[in-house]
């Protein structure tokens, strides 16, 4: 049951993340056998999750006790999946991506190229890495973690006569 869960976490980690959310379930639903498992309970138990915790939280959960019920089924130990029925949970609404004006894009390159008053009182001073960071940010459109990951060879200034292309690097996850 542990094989089928997916994540960054260690094998060992998840099974007990798996382990402490089933117990978790069972407490609040009041199950004490497997057979009390019915599509009613399921559904109150994320209901109540979801407005406790979010619906991410309760996505988790509802996966971990979907796997758990299948790995049960194919164990024989029951005889059906009650979470077959269970109604998917609603996808979480995306936040419309918020851009920088012009006036705020300017007044971040600003406070990259200045000296700015550390927590002690101390003068901390800026370096250009931070400005330069922040204008090809800007400028090309890139987020934080496109913009780090940039490097000598993904500049091509020969592509065209003016302008150049920047080569950006897609993750393998």
């Amino acid at each position: 049951m542990v094989d089928r869960l997916r994540g960054r976490r260690r094998p060992a980690s998840q099974a007990k993340v798996q382990e402490t959310r089933l117990r978790h379930f069972a407490r609040e639903t009041g199950i004490r056998k497997l057979t009390d498992i019915t599509q009613a309970r399921l559904e109150r138990y994320l209901a109540a999750r979801r407005e406790a915790h979010g619906l991410n939280r309760a996505g988790v959960d509802r996966t971990i006790i979907r796997t758990f019920a299948r790995w049960c089924v194919r164990m024989d130990l029951m005889a059906a999946d009650p979470c077959q029925r269970v109604s998917p949970l609603p996808a979480p609404a995306k936040k419309p991506i918020r851009f920088l004006s012009r006036e705020e894009a300017g007044k971040m390159l600003d406070e990259c190229e200045t000296d700015a008053e550390g927590g002690n009182g101390a003068t901390v001073h800026r370096t250009m890495p931070l400005h330069t960071i922040a204008m090809i940010g800007l400028y090309a459109g890139l987020r934080l973690g496109e913009t780090l990951a940039l490097r000598w060879g993904d500049l091509d200034f020969a592509a065209d006569d003016e302008r150049g292309l920047l080569h950006v690097r897609v993750r393998d996850d």
